[in-house]
């Protein structure tokens, strides 16, 4: 079918395969269906299911993207009564009747239960255009919990934007709000964003706090603006975001991210936590391409990464970036663990446009993509990272499938400056166990890219590591005649526990120390202080 080739092109029906779905379920048009695309997954209420032509028909749209292969052509259905598991619950609309199916051992009458009806639980709406600041309230050991999923916009559409964007509530939605903190707070339980700081909010703190189970992402800053604000006033800024976990999301809007922040500037995320989402940690602007953007000045440091993509969705990061971002830094980060469904489980994630950013001093290991993805942009600077074990998951026969630690990509043609892009790769650690170190497929290669001053090291093919001046590997020999890399070397950079995923310290015979490396201390990433391990033991409690 050529038109589910268009990723623009919009169905309202699904194909099942035969016997994959019944036609004569309880209320079907109360059922749900699920459908996977690349980066997000969108829901969608049922109109009707056909086992003749086996089809399943929608009220709200979905994209033809679900169709490719990133995705994998997946749906499935909830809220089905003839689909109930232990664990699991129906709603039936007409009889206003929950049905929970119990879990072995469990006694359902004595479990508590909870039904939230608003989706929002704290709203401010203050007008920062005119001054009338909604300001001065902090919030001290208070827990905020339970809020419905908002779904009017959704079923309204087709509810597929990337990072749930589309959502309009959040359980704390603050909108020209100044002078707000929330210290020791608890936010858990929520249908959305747990937190949305908006409409020219300023001097907004959150500290040594827990944010879990959300059905969409944990922190909100900004809207979703592309290019920059034309009134200054309502440009949200200075939001600090430090010692705080935000883990477990993704559970009705499944690309939820740990931290989304829009076109926004001068804001801090440091000292956090954040693991367990479906699709990215943290994601920081919203422009596509070189236009001029709001997002700029903006410090993401000592933030521990982990377990993002899960396997669900593709092309995803610890830390993704989208446009320019004069000023912006990712200092002092760990990521690990991240695992995309087909493509694109990448590091440190610089997307189209992404320029003017310093990515230093970071950690990246075990991802099943490449541990530092740019996808052009301009003018970044890669300094004094480690990018470790890339590839622990193989990505052999999917689309787009190459192995490599650094990766630099074109957009296809027609995209603002797709087929240009530059960076500066110094005094960077590159350990791999097998593969290509760096790769492009940008068809001027690394022309345009600054790369000097770094160690490459493969644990299985010692200093038999190709490098592509284009999209042919050549020897490191070679590589240095197109001008790269003069000063680097290939030599094992002597970790002195790298089997235990500890890339800090280094033999004082390192050569990348007499490169100019400076190794880097994680003592004091993640959640710091009195405050921080109470919220950390909390976490344990909720995992065990």
């Amino acid at each position: 079918d050529k038109r589910r080739q268009d990723p623009n092109q919009v169905d309202d029906f699904i194909v099942f395969q035969p016997g994959q779905v019944k036609s004569d379920y309880h209320d079907i048009q109360a059922i749900q269906a699920v459908v996977y695309h690349s980066w997000t997954a969108s829901v969608h209420q049922v109109k009707a299911i056909y086992s003749g032509n086996n089809t399943i028909y929608l009220q709200n749209p979905t994209t033809s993207q679900f169709t490719g292969a990133a995705s994998g052509n997946r749906f499935y259905l909830q809220n089905v009564y003839e689909m109930l598991q232990p664990g699991t619950f129906y709603y039936d609309r007409n009889s206003s009747t929950l049905t929970y199916h119990s879990l072995p051992n469990e006694d359902p009458t004595k479990l508590p239960v909870v039904i939230p009806t608003i989706t929002q639980i704290l709203a401010t709406n203050g007008n920062a255009s005119s001054g009338a600041y909604v300001q001065y309230i902090n919030f001290i050991d208070i827990n905020f919990m339970y809020s419905a999923v908002d779904t009017t916009v959704c079923f309204a559409g087709s509810c597929d934007d990337q990072s749930a964007s589309f959502l309009t509530s959040a359980t704390i939605n603050l909108k020209g709000a100044r002078y707000w903190s929330f210290d020791g707070v608890t936010l858990a339980h929520t249908g959305g964003y747990a937190l949305w700081i908006s409409g020219g909010s300023s001097y907004v703190t959150v500290n040594n706090s827990h944010v879990y189970d959300s059905a969409a992402g944990g922190i909100r800053v900004a809207e979703a603006i592309h290019g920059a604000i034309s009134d200054p006033n309502q440009m949200t800024s200075q939001v600090t975001i430090t010692n705080t976990i935000l883990e477990d999301g993704g559970h009705f809007y499944q690309m939820g991210c740990g931290v989304l922040l829009q076109e926004s500037g001068n804001n801090t995320l440091s000292h956090n936590l954040i693991h367990d989402f479906n699709y990215t940690g943290i994601s920081i602007g919203w422009t596509w391409g070189y236009a001029d953007t709001s997002t700029y000045s903006n410090y993401l440091g000592f933030n521990e990464i982990y377990n993002i993509g899960k396997g669900v969705l593709s092309d995803m990061g610890c830390i993704y970036s989208l446009g320019k971002q004069a000023g912006s830094m990712l200092d002092n980060n760990v990521c690990h663990s991240v695992v995309s469904y087909n493509y694109g489980a990448w590091g440190y994630y610089t997307d189209e446009g992404s320029s003017n950013i310093t990515i230093q001093n970071n950690i990246v290991y075990h991802t099943k993509s490449a541990g530092i993805h740019q996808h052009y942009g301009e003018n970044n600077l890669f300094q004094n990272n480690v990018i470790a074990f890339p590839h622990q998951v193989s990505c052999a026969g999917q689309a787009g499938c190459v192995e490599l630690a650094v990766r630099s990509s074109q957009h296809p043609p027609g995209r603002d400056k797709g087929s240009f892009s530059s960076f500066t790769f110094m005094k960077n650690i590159v350990y791999i166990q097998n593969g290509t170190a760096l790769g492009t497929t940008m068809p001027t290669g690394f022309q345009n890219m600054t790369v000097d001053y770094n160690v490459y090291w493969s644990t299985t093919d010692k200093a038999n590591i190709t490098f592509p001046p284009t999209q042919k590997p050549v020897t490191f020999q070679q590589w240095q005649a197109e001008g790269k890399d003069q000063h680097s070397m290939l030599a094992d950079p002597q970790f002195t526990n790298p089997e235990s995923f500890d890339f800090t310290k280094l033999s004082q015979e390192s050569p990348a120390i007499k490169l100019g490396f400076q190794p880097i201390s994680t003592a004091t990433v993640g959640p710091q202080g009195p405050k921080a391990e109470k919220i950390a033991k909390a976490e344990d409690r909720k995992s065990g």
